[in-house]
């Protein structure tokens, strides 16, 4: 046989085994990046060659899973530290579903204009919370101050709510005593006074400032999970003018001043573990723990009426 056809044949030969073996071999690693030092994984096109289409599925399925793993993941981490920022606008839109019932002193409710009384999304808002909370798009730690250890006080309501409101307490008669057995006030329940505003309120204590709470103490309550209780309170010095040394029944208090600093004498929240007196402006909440810390109890109002909004919040752990 000649020579030149023997080479020709085994170079041929050589050519179809190496073809062979090229057609068995696994595919090649490539790095995605997904971590330091990348994530191993296959060449998606000869994964498909080699593989067919399970591995293409299987591929698939992985990808899925881990998506649904990570949004999970970003819902309950939400959950836990509770409402972002802007979250409790929505919330209270969608949540609240705030009527305007026809009870107590919600004489206002059937009117087009925007009162206490009558919630209109937005509206509402722009007309009655502090305009300092609202220009910093609700940035806790820039409007609150920390007069004492474990104090805050913030901007929450514009004057057009505290002087709406105070107007209207003027007029209201059906005022309680001895609802708290061992320091009563001079006070009525907020959703006995007012059913639409009493539902407003509750939803702006429990998406708003517990989200307020959750940005200050750095806890992780879900406004999902507090009990809430408020109330008005009246100070003046015939029907109560001072409220003696105790500590709150709640995880945490919150006391929103309605009445402006000229509006009466005397009086204020004292805090005596710290020697603290604070008188706050009108429309500005003062949140302090409950129990355990921070007892306080109200100095004597010697003249003029003193009225106050305060609501006991419990953490359902």
């Amino acid at each position: 046989m000649p020579i030149p056809f023997l080479i020709f044949l085994m170079v041929c030969t050589y050519m179809l085994v190496a073809h062979t073996t090229s057609l068995t071999e696994e595919p090649p690693i490539i790095l995605t990046g997904d971590s330091e030092f990348g994530t191993l994984s296959t060449d998606t096109t000869d994964a498909t060659d080699t593989t067919g289409a399970t591995g293409a599925t299987d591929a698939t399925d992985t990808t899925d899973a881990t998506d649904a793993t990570d949004a999970t993941d970003a819902t309950d981490a939400t959950d836990a530290t509770g409402a972002t920022d802007t979250a409790w606008w929505t919330d209270i839109a969608d949540i609240a579903d705030i009527r305007n019932i026809e009870t107590g002193n919600d004489e206002n409710s059937e009117t087009n204009e925007v009162t206490i009384f009558n919630y209109r999304m937005d509206e509402w808002e722009d007309k009655y919370l502090a305009k300092e909370l609202m220009s910093s798009r609700m940035d806790w730690q820039l409007v609150a101050d920390n007069p004492i250890n474990g104090l805050y006080t913030f901007p929450l309501f514009s004057h057009a709510f505290t002087e709406e409101l105070i107007a209207d307490l003027h007029t209201f008669n059906n005022w309680t005593m001895g609802r708290h057995k061992n320091y009563p006030t001079n006070d009525i329940l907020m959703h006995d006074y007012s059913a639409s505003l009493g539902e407003q309120y509750e939803n702006i204590m429990s998406h708003l400032v517990v989200n307020a709470v959750n940005k200050l103490y750095h806890a992780k309550m879900s406004p999902n999970r507090v009990d809430i209780e408020t109330f008005i309170v009246r100070y003046t010095p015939e029907s109560q003018a001072h409220l003696g040394i105790h500590h709150d029944s709640s995880t945490f208090s919150v006391v929103v001043t309605l009445s402006s600093l000229y509006d009466y004498e005397g009086g204020g929240a004292y805090f005596p573990d710290h020697q603290f007196l604070l008188k706050n402006k009108a429309g500005e909440a003062a949140v302090h723990p409950g129990r355990l810390t921070h007892r306080h109890g109200v100095r004597p109002i010697t003249s003029g009426i003193r009225y106050v909004i305060v609501s006991f919040v419990k953490a359902r752990w």
